[in-house]
């Protein structure tokens, strides 16, 4: 399926491929993104008035992420991803129960191991109950949904 901010997707994957198999396909790979020539000016999407609504808002996620993908050149094996920003609220800390601070720009995870006993890592779980375990699979599933011809979700499994 092509992608609308890639229009070289079948080849970009065809690579990929190649590169996972460790196959020599007649130069190193390379992603290189850039301003999109002729991109549209437009204003960014306003701020949400709240650090927790700036990273949780999937309407301000998703317009962020649009902005994004239709002002950027995807060359070589770069291609648009979903991408809801990085602050840890959807990393495996914040999943197994790690307490995190939020700001505008990032967060940080407070510790949940102690001491230096090894049964306080055997114990740990991922918990499915978990808001931002819910969020993550929300955002997924809101990416794969409302821009599946357009970009791919982030994460950390191969093509």
């Amino acid at each position: 399926m092509p992608l609308a901010y890639k229009p070289d997707w079948e080849e970009t994957t065809e690579r990929y491929r190649a590169w996972w198999a460790h196959e020599y396909f007649g130069r190193c790979a390379l992603a290189v993104t850039g301003v999109r020539e002729g991109a549209p000016e437009l204003p960014w999407p306003p701020r949400p008035a709240t650090p927790l609504e700036r990273w949780s808002d999937l309407d301000y996620v998703a317009a962020c992420n649009d902005y994004n993908m239709r002002r950027t050149f995807y060359g070589g094996e770069a291609f648009p991803t979903w991408n809801g920003g990085y602050p840890g609220h959807t990393s495996i800390p914040t999943f197994l129960g790690c307490p995190l601070d939020l700001d505008f720009d990032t967060g940080w995870w407070h510790p949940i191991i102690t001491g230096e006993s090894l049964e306080e890592v055997l114990e740990l779980r991922i918990d499915r109950d978990s808001e931002w375990w819910k969020f993550t699979l929300k955002s997924f599933e809101r990416a794969a949904r409302l821009h599946a011809n357009h970009c791919r979700p982030r994460t950390h499994e191969r093509i």
